[in-house]
């Protein structure tokens, strides 16, 4: 069972924002192999496709409350949340995140998981000293007080409207915690009276505030309502920031509240410095501002690879080739997590897009050779020749010699050996033992710096090169 995994709903209108925020979560190291479930509300095929190239999984609910008329497909997400593990497969916590949410900084995440194992169940109130006190020009207790009244009745709007709103759009709970059946038993009977937009989160308030159950509350960081208290930006504009002293990162931005074009418009934001800048407060890169770097994107996807984990690996290098079609490095990595995996095939098909893109990477060739020296000796042995007339090694004369000895070409064999033992002597006429290369042609366990060592723990991985080229720094 996975520690915890990360449940979100959608529809295809929702999927740009849907997209940023699983992109939010890709983008740390700690959440590239993270688990996440997608409640399917209406996506179209092309956004299906894209978010199970992320690793995501999509379950599509049905009514988890029944009703007695016809309701909009989206309000699913509102009533399948108190049975999210009916939905979310062998996780010990589920993390709720709206698909209008998204995270600039992981604390947030470890908080509401650290909240999720001590207490069941961790939440956020909407209560910050930034907070406006209004909305839709009335104080927010009489908004409250007027849904807790329409859902239960005038006792429960009394007794609970002066507490802040706790915001069902960002949570954590154990799949054990009573917290779910609580829940799920207030929501019917407030759907017996009547349905609002707000149901299952009045619901909750309830359950949480009068149900003698523990439960964690966070700070505002950690979903963070912007309609509420618009936060500050970096004079960059790459760090939204809490509007008032000390203006601190962040965690978890949620964009409840705004019109679905609103989401993602641009807003002038105020900086700490007395300056302004414009960006959207959506998850995407602000004008003018650098993107993310391949080569980081890069570096946590080898090091996926390095732990033992391909398959995360490969997803974080399906995601940069998403992103950027044309980079050199991802391809050849993706090549490589492939073999690892068994997947020749694919492994096949990178290396190739890795030679379209760089036609002087002798790694891929020699890679490639590999590949077909069982099923295509010949083949193999011309792309062995490619390889060293881009970059003349040792061990490729060997195995050059070893594919043409098979092929009863004797004489350039032995040519081939020569080669070997000129370039390095201490090879035993082609007998030596093979060490596994880095791109580059570089053994692995050289001193030469700059040069990281195989992870043993991928199968296969001991027969190509490994280490992804990377030149100039590229932008996604």
């Amino acid at each position: 069972m996975h520690p915890f995994a990360i449940a979100t709903a959608g529809d295809a209108a929702y999927f740009p924002l849907l997209q940023g925020l699983v992109r939010s979560i890709r983008a740390f190291p700690q959440g590239a192999g993270v688990p996440i479930t997608v409640l399917d509300l209406g996506l179209g095929a092309e956004d299906r496709r894209w978010l199970t190239g992320e690793g995501a999984r999509l379950a599509v609910p049905g009514w988890d409350h029944p009703f007695d008329r016809p309701m909009p497909e989206y309000f699913k997400a509102m009533v399948s949340r108190p049975h999210l593990p009916n939905h979310v497969r062998d996780a010990a916590i589920i993390l709720w995140l709206d698909a209008d949410c998204w995270v600039q900084d992981w604390s947030a995440i470890e908080l509401l998981l650290a909240g999720a194992a001590a207490t069941g169940f961790a939440i956020v109130p909407e209560l910050d000293r930034a907070y406006t006190a209004f909305h839709d020009g009335a104080p927010y207790a009489h908004h409250l007080h007027d849904w807790y009244k329409a859902c239960f009745d005038e006792g429960t709007a009394r007794r609970l409207s002066a507490y802040p709103l706790l915001n069902c759009g960002v949570f954590a709970a154990r799949r054990d915690a009573p917290h779910w059946a609580l829940w799920a038993r207030l929501l019917a009977d407030s759907l017996r009276r009547t349905v609002l937009f707000v149901s299952e989160q009045v619901a909750l308030n309830l359950a949480l505030r009068t149900g003698g159950l523990p439960f964690s509350q966070l700070p505002a960081r950690c979903n963070w309502i912007c309609f509420r208290a618009t936060p500050f930006g970096s004079a960059d504009g790459r760090m939204l920031l809490e509007p008032e002293l000390p203006h601190a990162p962040l965690g978890i931005l949620h964009l409840a509240g705004y019109p679905l074009p609103r989401k993602q418009a641009p807003h002038t934001l105020s900086t700490p410095e007395g300056g302004t800048v414009t960006r959207p407060l959506s998850h995407a890169p602000p004008p003018g501002t650098p993107h993310a770097r391949v080569e980081e994107a890069l570096g946590r996807a080898f090091a996926l690879y390095q732990q033992g984990r391909p398959e995360d690996s490969g997803r974080l290098c399906r995601a940069i080739l998403t992103a950027s079609p044309d980079q050199t490095a991802a391809a050849f990595l993706l090549g490589v997590v492939e073999f690892s995996l068994g997947r020749q095939e694919d492994s096949r098909r990178h290396f190739a897009l890795a030679v379209a893109l760089q036609p002087d990477l002798a790694d891929a060739f020699s890679n490639l050779a590999l590949l077909e020296r069982h099923a295509r000796p010949r083949l193999a042995a011309a792309l062995i020749r490619r390889a060293l007339r881009l970059q003349p090694d040792a061990l490729l004369f060997t195995r050059l010699g070893t594919l043409l000895r098979d092929e009863r070409r004797g004489g350039e064999a032995l040519e081939a050996h020569r080669r070997a033992l000129a370039l390095q002597p201490e090879l035993d006429g082609g007998m030596a033992r093979e060490r596994p290369q880095h791109a580059g042609g570089q053994a692995a366990g050289s001193s030469r710096p700059g040069l990281r060592p195989r992870p043993p723990a991928c199968p296969g991985a001991d027969r190509i090169a490994v280490r992804p080229p990377v030149r100039e720094p590229v932008h996604l």
